[in-house]
């Protein structure tokens, strides 16, 4: 049902290259969250009764460049998680950009064991909240998964900001964003609360 919302949705819109990416993105997601096989929702009753990744249409007004300032020394900070253990990442960079003529910076981190990776060498960890947070989206904040620059910029695509899996169901950790990690604006882009 909910693809057919999404395919409804793109054919009432004006849908260039950029936006379909974007219904393509979330569609994908959906299906994942559908499929047994795939599905991060172990409960067979709750996967039933999953109604669908719901996601504000794509803006690209919130695709923004953000300074990336690497930080000299990193500390290992421990993060509480929704189901109250801990789980430890080092602060790697600030990212620090503009919306709505309002300058803002982001904390952006590297989990402690997963960079021992290769795979994961250059992945950051960007967690938040904003004006919408328990409102129109997860009270536990949304996640951006980006990528360290060669350069001194890098590209923050809102649009893709997601939900942590605890969003849906139970039994997973999810790291909840630090005081430093909340936003004083709306970012109406990206997924929105499940339930």
């Amino acid at each position: 049902m909910q693809t057919i919302l999404i395919i409804l949705t793109m054919a009432l819109l004006p849908v260039g290259g950029y936006e379909l990416e974007v219904y393509k993105h979330w569609e994908a997601k959906d299906q994942l969250f559908r499929d047994k096989e795939t599905s991060p929702i172990f409960n067979k009753k709750e996967r039933k009764n999953f109604t669908g990744i719901k996601f504000y249409a794509p803006d690209s007004r919130m695709v923004i460049t953000a300074k990336y300032e690497q930080l000299t020394v990193e500390d290992t900070l421990e993060f509480v998680t929704s189901s109250g253990s801990l789980k430890f990442y080092a602060q790697v960079a600030n990212l620090i950009f503009t919306l709505d003529n309002q300058t803002f910076s982001l904390p952006a981190y590297q989990g402690i064991e997963l960079r021992k990776k290769e795979e994961f060498e250059k992945y950051l960890f960007v967690p938040f909240t904003d004006l919408t947070s328990g409102k129109e989206t997860y009270g536990g904040g949304r996640y951006l998964d980006l990528e360290v620059p060669d350069g001194d910029s890098l590209e923050v695509d809102f649009n893709y900001a997601y939900n942590p899996y605890c969003a849906y169901t139970d039994g997973y950790s999810c790291p909840i964003p630090k005081p430093e990690s909340r936003l004083s604006i709306s970012i109406l882009a990206g997924e929105k609360v499940y339930h």
